[in-house]
């Protein structure tokens, strides 16, 4: 659950029926979207235009990598080979490809260097954009 009032995630069991959290991740800045995967949570932190990626059930508030130059970031979604993040500041939805870090690099069929796989813009997009879903056809 994200809690931008405390700059906090805080994880709790699936399907549990009280209010006892397995940990918190803290020392975030205005966290707003939460996505999840096998081994990362994915926290859009809209107070630092960035999505933060750490590693499920870590104790610590240590990231694995951050994807800055967002602009607004109030959500994060996934798919098997992607990150999608919606940026409310621009109206946009890079996507980004999943395990993207700032240390990686990814080149397009030109040998170009690649930060951002592709981005959504346009007419489409509403000027209120709160969220990013990802329907995989099931």
């Amino acid at each position: 659950m994200a809690n931008n009032v405390s700059n906090t995630v805080t994880v709790y069991p699936l399907g549990s029926s009280t209010s006892t959290a397995l940990y918190t991740i803290s020392g975030l800045n205005g966290p707003v979207g939460v996505a999840l995967d096998a081994a990362h949570i994915y926290v859009s932190n809209n107070g630092n235009n960035t999505v933060t990626v750490y590693p499920i059930g870590s104790s610590t508030s240590t990231a694995l990598y951050t994807i800055s130059g967002l602009n607004g970031p109030v959500g994060v979604a996934l798919d098997a080979a992607h990150i999608y993040v919606a940026n409310n500041g621009n109206n946009t939805v890079p996507v980004y490809p999943l395990g993207y870090s700032p240390m990686s690099s990814f080149k397009d069929q030109f040998g170009h260097f690649l930060s951002v796989f592709m981005t959504f813009m346009g007419t489409y997009l509403t000027p209120f954009l709160i969220g990013v879903v990802i329907y995989l056809g099931l």
